[in-house]
């Protein structure tokens, strides 16, 4: 397991991704934001994933874009706890999570490439994570959410199922409280911080999401997409469903740029 980790981590260069120059749309409307700390030291992260517009996203950017970005947040992660660690003098490992489903249905997992790209991220996150998860809270959970978390269980390792509370529109906040200090939360999710000016959910430290504009959207033009086609230098490959190609490219110019994506 260590060996695909370490093999994974050079393939998708985890070392570096905190300093990736992260496409705008991912930036201002990819759900997330660390709000402080626990009472033991651990970063606290807050994903408002209710108000995350998926189909957007995923229409704005390359997948491998949107699972680097993820990358990139659990990287940013742990260099907090290592910074933790030296402020505080005993090992800081874990982080915990909030999951607000405020305004959740069921179009945030019917549309298969969403799903798709759930489901690579939980076991993305299984199989080179493990144990850096202390606690994730699940808040204002619709009846609905019981169906995608019965897609999602599956993936999930025991251990880690045994960290997940999952909760409605009420005793949330008492739960969060008692774990974490009201100063580093927050007013919206239970604590007493608001930005300057006055908002309750901090969006200068929370990325809230919302709907994407359709100006970020990717298009390939019929023009573009003949002239793709004309290059000498393309070749095809056929793939049977579920089939993978790993792919080597000999980069030999400083400063290429690699994109994949699906045509």
């Amino acid at each position: 397991m260590l060996r695909k980790s370490m093999e994974w981590r050079k393939e998708w260069g985890t070392d570096t991704v905190v300093d990736w120059d992260v496409p705008e749309v991912l930036h201002n409307y990819y759900p997330v934001g660390m709000a402080g700390h626990d009472k033991t030291g651990l970063p606290v992260w807050i994903i408002p994933y209710g108000g995350c517009d998926m189909r957007g996203l995923l229409s704005s950017v390359r997948k491998c874009d949107y699972i680097r970005y993820t990358i990139r947040v659990l990287e940013l992660s742990r260099r907090d706890m290592a910074k933790q660690t030296q402020i505080l003098g005993y090992p800081i490992t874990q982080q915990c999570c909030i999951f607000d489903l405020e305004n959740f249905s069921l179009r945030h997992v019917t549309w298969k490439p969403a799903m798709d790209v759930i489901l690579e991220l939980v076991q993305l996150y299984e199989a080179n994570y493990p144990e850096f998860l202390k606690c994730a809270y699940v808040i204002n959970a619709p009846k609905v959410f019981t169906l995608a978390y019965a897609v999602i269980k599956p993936f999930l390792h025991e251990v880690t199922l045994k960290k997940i509370r999952i909760f409605g529109h009420s005793g949330w906040k008492e739960a969060l409280l008692e774990d974490i200090d009201g100063d580093q939360l927050p007013q919206h999710w239970g604590g007493t911080r608001t930005d300057p000016d006055g908002n309750p959910k901090c969006p200068s430290q929370i990325c809230l999401g919302g709907e994407v504009p359709k100006r970020y959207y990717l298009s390939l033009s019929k023009s573009n997409l003949s002239k793709l086609t004309e290059d000498n230098n393309l070749s095809t490959l056929t793939l049977s469903k579920g089939g993978k190609k790993r792919l080597k490219f000999d980069i030999k110019q400083p400063g290429s740029h690699l994109k994949c994506g699906d045509l």
